[in-house]
C-alpha cells in the first residue's frame, strides 16, 4: 500500500525502511545506555545506509533528467543539419495542436480560405 501510494522504487523502500530500523536501533542504544556512549559499529552502519540512501534518492531524481538532457543533445545534433525538416516537423506539429484543440476555429478558416481562395477560381 505504502508504494502503490508514492510509486517509490523498491530499493529505495529498502533502504528507508533499513535507516528506520537502524536510526530506531540507534536512539534505543543510546538513551538505554548508562555510560552515554554509543556503539561505533552502529553508528557506522546508521553513516553507511544515510550514504545509501543519499544515494539512491540523488539517481532516482537525476537519471530522468540526465536522460531527458541525452534526449535534447541528441535532438539538436541531428537536427542541426537538417533544419529544413527541423522547421517543417514544429510546423506540422503545431498544426496537429492547433486541430486537436481548436479545430472549430481552424476549420471555419481553412473553410472561408477555400470558399475566397481556389474554389472561386475553379467555378
Amino acid at each position: 500500500m505504502f508504494v502503490s501510494l508514492f510509486k517509490m522504487p523498491d530499493v529505495l523502500l529498502l533502504l528507508l525502511a533499513g535507516l528506520t530500523g537502524l536510526v530506531l536501533s540507534f536512539l534505543v542504544a543510546t538513551v538505554f545506555n548508562v555510560g552515554g556512549s554509543s556503539d561505533p559499529s552502529l553508528n557506522r552502519d546508521l553513516n553507511q545506509i544515510i550514504i545509501q540512501f543519499a544515494v539512491q534518492l540523488s539517481n532516482t531524481i537525476f537519471i530522468p533528467i540526465k536522460g531527458i538532457w541525452s534526449i535534447l543533445t541528441t535532438l539538436a545534433v541531428n537536427g542541426a543539419p537538417n533544419f529544413k525538416w527541423f522547421i517543417f516537423l514544429n510546423l506540422l506539429s503545431s498544426l496537429v495542436y492547433l486541430m486537436h484543440y481548436y479545430h472549430y476555429e481552424v476549420l471555419s478558416v481553412i473553410d472561408d480560405g477555400w470558399t475566397c481562395a481556389p474554389r472561386s477560381y475553379i467555378k
